[in-house]
């Protein structure tokens, strides 16, 4: 029974080269990113072939392609590949201590504010490493071998525990070569502004506008992004005037500064949470970082930028 299992299953090994030179459609490549030779690449294939009997590969003029078969063959093994890829890194996440913590952290946030500011927890007596994940959309505690996460939700996150961070509010912020060469210095000063919108923002522009008593204003859309970190880029690069949370801005002489344009801000009924599972063995750990994500993000708040000066 056991030869004949094993005789009717093909190895793991050979089906992570299949992978390999089903992307690269050369033998000689896929062999070289796995460290292997051209010939032993083309042996495991013309054996697999021999198994499935189908041909996964036509070789026309030196040239390599995958057939019909060969293709379908690919999409099938691709979950099958990626479970087990994921069993094994969930697996090895048992090994590590308590003092790790891997954190998914929606990517904006992660950019423009947790990174700047994370040496500030890190330099702490008995801090822990923060692996991070930049991620966009929801996330799975169950699928995925990560401790916690900072996600951007209109409500808090089901089935885990939480602590609120900070409401999503924002503001006018522009390049000063922008407003050199527009000739303005502040909101009130725009006949129409080249606004970079908020596609998940339900009229972000015209509603800070009416919020801040100024709909006599026109707007020029220049560009719409889904992410905070886009429409900040396109602020620092002088093509636009975007809405931005004001802790995720650099202000003053830094590097990649803006100024800001108006002091009101407007809420996007929308909040940072920091989340994670309730049977954490390092639920201890998890809340240190984050009692100091909630209390640093009052003061970057409070001091309308995204570091702390000096």
């Amino acid at each position: 029974m056991k030869r004949s299992l094993r005789a009717a299953l093909p190895s793991i090994d050979t089906l992570i080269v299949f992978e390999q030179a089903a992307q690269a459609l050369s033998f000689t490549k896929a062999g070289a990113q796995l460290g292997l030779t051209q010939s032993a690449v083309s042996r495991q294939m013309i054996d697999l072939e021999a198994l499935l009997q189908v041909a996964l590969f036509a070789r026309e003029r030196q040239r390599l392609k995958l057939t019909e078969a060969g293709a379908e063959f690919r999409e099938l093994i691709r979950p099958v590949l990626q479970d087990l890829r994921a069993a094994t890194l969930r697996m090895q996440m048992h090994a590590v201590p308590n003092n790790v913590l891997n954190v998914s952290v929606a990517a904006s946030f992660c950019n423009l504010w947790l990174i700047p500011n994370l040496p500030g927890f890190c330099a702490q007596a008995n801090a822990p490493q923060v692996n991070l994940m930049p991620h966009v959309g929801p996330v799975v505690f169950g699928a995925n071998a990560i401790d916690a996460a900072v996600v951007n939700a209109e409500r808090p996150p089901e089935h885990c525990e939480y602590l609120k961070l900070c409401d999503l509010e924002i503001g006018p912020f522009a390049a000063p070569s922008l407003l050199r060469r527009l000739g303005v210095g502040r909101l009130e000063d725009f006949g129409r502004i080249p606004a970079v919108d908020i596609r998940e923002g339900n009229g972000a522009w015209p509603r800070y506008l009416a919020h801040v008593g100024l709909s006599r204003i026109g707007i020029d859309c220049v560009a719409s992004h889904s992410l905070l970190l886009l429409s900040h880029e396109m602020a620092v690069a002088g093509l636009g005037v975007a809405l931005l949370p004001p802790e995720f801005v650099a202000s003053g002489r830094a590097p990649g500064a803006l100024k800001r344009l108006h002091p009101a801000l407007l809420a996007l009924g929308r909040s940072y949470y920091f989340c994670w599972p309730a049977a954490s063995k390092k639920r201890e750990t998890i809340q240190a970082l984050g009692l100091w994500l909630q209390r640093e993000l009052q003061v970057a708040r409070a001091r309308g930028s995204r570091v702390r000066k000096g």
